[in-house]
């Protein structure tokens, strides 16, 4: 495995202003495809996503053409140990709070479903390659913990860009929210070398928020934020402390070869 990852380290003179680079064009897909449903009057469900389109195809093409889909951890399910699956089971709790909260799922249609999931999965993609794929592995040589915190600082701004369309405190809220998701998922991406749950995570996330039904009580969604946000972070820190004890354990183990 190591010689694996080994083969396909990458380094970048300037990291910093590559992250910048890629957070920026990101967001003017974004920006873009918003712009270009809003002036269209786009009512297709899938028109929300319009900017994730292209930046999809071209993440496809630059991981294919360059053999990159393991570099930025593309491995199999099947490689993974029964303790990194274990690792994920919160997030199947966390799923399962965020339908209790929504007060179930509401779909138009079926083919309203299979278009959202299609637009859905395309954001959940295109996010999951930018800031757990390229921006993770961009910074790794700066040291993994400055990793995890950095791309997801980029996360979490990505998703501030939405206070210039609606600010209000909620967008802090949310913000603060997509911050702790990015650590979470940073964190297991570290840890199983994979980014293939986090991604399914990432689009059955959104699709529960866009399907849910809605809630107008102002008391109730501040207690969903508060319970969900106490979540985040308890899982946060159980996967430092799973991740500090596994550490001290290979260090140990070294010691005692060595002797």
């Amino acid at each position: 495995m190591m010689t694996y990852i080994m083969k396909n380290e990458m380094t970048f003179k300037r990291p910093y202003l590559t992250l910048i680079g890629l957070e920026i064009i990101t967001l003017l897909f974004v920006s873009t495809g918003a712009a270009i449903t809003e002036i269209t009057k786009m009512s297709n469900p899938i028109a929300p996503f319009m900017g994730f389109i292209p930046l999809a195809l071209l993440l496809i093409f630059y991981f294919t053409i360059k053999n990159r889909w393991g570099t930025f951890y593309f491995h199999s399910l099947r490689k993974l140990s029964v303790r990194e699956w274990v690792l994920y089971t919160p997030l199947l709790f966390f799923l399962i709070l965020l339908v209790i909260f929504n007060e179930g799922v509401s779909i138009q249609s079926f083919s309203y479903l299979v278009l959202l999931s299609l637009g859905i999965m395309t954001n959940a993609f295109v996010e999951e390659s930018v800031f757990r794929g390229l921006m993770l592995k961009i910074l790794l040589p700066k040291g993994e913990i400055k990793a995890i915190i950095i791309s997801s600082l980029f996360f979490g701004i990505g998703h501030f860009a939405q206070a210039f369309q609606n600010p209000s405190f909620s967008i802090f809220i949310q913000v603060f929210y997509a911050l702790l998701i990015g650590l979470v998922l940073a964190l297991l991406v570290i840890q199983t070398q994979s980014i293939i749950i986090p991604i399914i995570f990432h689009f059955l996330h959104n699709l529960l928020q866009y399907t849910g039904r809605i809630v107008s009580d102002v008391a109730t969604i501040r207690m969903t934020d508060i319970i969900l946000i106490a979540f985040l972070i308890i899982y946060i820190i159980g996967l430092l402390m799973f991740r500090k004890k596994k550490i001290s354990s290979h260090s140990h183990s070294s010691v005692t070869i060595d002797r």
